[in-house]
């Protein structure tokens, strides 16, 4: 029983009429017979009393025609949504965003979705830059946020999002703490406060780079065992433990006692956060997307400095 079959009984059924309903089906009146004809053959019952002036359905034609018309009503159904998941307007999209990220990104990307396709709902984990590329490698999401730069982006879509300077969290008693702004260069000796480098080595490796490179020394790490964010990292700065870096949008939310936030000199290291997806993204509603939430980032004026230098086995895009 194929559902060109059913079409066809429903049709003839409603309209009571074989050359009607071959006109609506757009289809030859021989052809719109044998279709009824192999459907009451596949049935083995007739479903028509067929005279030279009406067509009225048997006992066994009544009978099917509500089931006949809920498939049909199915097939419609499938065939719309099937066609606006296409299309970007409905379905669920998965997102991993960036454990300690910005708290109000979840609800501004849900913002540009809902203008952008009201009916797609969005299913969102937490997690770091490696687990959140792991689980879109392995098909868990369909988008990610990471920090950039990152090893291992090979064959993945790389947008960044947003860059925004790193400013200097100094302890409130240490004496350039108010300082208009401090270059790198003179935290020589200084003992510093980083996450693990596990959870993104590629950052990791550039963050430490760019201190090297401006103290003339192997940074000193006081503390790399903190994977609860920056509000960790601050909190340790202001119990006397070291110094660190935090990206400026969380100074503006992390008001925390004992500390002070003082802008670098230099553009590096920059923050930048990213958002990944398996190629290809064009033409697909993650591709839609990406390219929503890049624009509402623009509207709103997100700073945009240069991009850190590709470290060895790293990728970064920058915009």
């Amino acid at each position: 029983m194929q559902l060109h079959q059913i079409r066809a009984f429903v049709e003839v059924a409603t309209r009571r009429h074989f050359g009607r309903a071959a006109e609506a089906l757009h289809v030859s009146q021989p052809a719109l017979s044998q279709r009824i004809h192999c459907l009451e053959g596949e049935l083995s019952l007739a479903l028509f009393i067929r005279t030279s002036r009406t067509v009225e359905l048997t006992e066994g034609g009544e009978a099917l025609l509500p089931f006949a018309r809920r498939l049909i009503a199915d097939e419609d159904r499938a065939i719309a949504a099937m066609r606006t998941l296409a299309a970007g307007a409905s379905g669920h999209i998965r997102i991993a965003y960036w454990m300690p990220g910005d708290p109000k990104l979840q609800t501004r990307v849900a913002k540009v979705l809902a203008a952008l396709a009201p009916g797609v709902r969005i299913e969102a984990c937490f997690g770091y830059s490696v687990p959140n590329l792991q689980q879109l490698r392995s098909g868990e999401v369909d988008l990610a946020f990471i920090n950039l730069p990152m090893y291992d982006l090979d064959e993945i879509a790389v947008t960044v999002v947003e860059t925004e300077p790193f400013l200097l969290v100094l302890p409130a008693d240490h004496p350039l703490a108010g300082s208009l702004e401090v270059g790198l260069d003179k935290m020589a000796g200084e003992r510093w406060i980083l996450f693990p480098r596990p959870l993104n080595p590629g950052q990791y490796d550039y963050i430490v780079e760019s201190i090297r490179k401006a103290t003339g020394e192997e940074p000193s790490m006081a503390l790399e065992a903190l994977a609860q964010g920056y509000e960790a990292n601050v909190e340790a700065v202001a119990a006397g433990i070291g110094i660190a870096l935090c990206a400026m949008s969380r100074t503006r939310q992390l008001r925390i006692d004992g500390v002070r936030y003082i802008p670098l000199t230099s553009n590096h290291p920059i923050w930048q956060l990213g958002l990944i997806a398996a190629e290809p993204t064009q033409g697909r509603p993650v591709g839609r997307l990406v390219q929503a939430v890049v624009d509402d980032f623009r509207r709103e004026g997100a700073c945009v400095l240069s991009a850190p230098e590709r470290g060895s086995g790293s990728t970064l895009i920058a915009t």
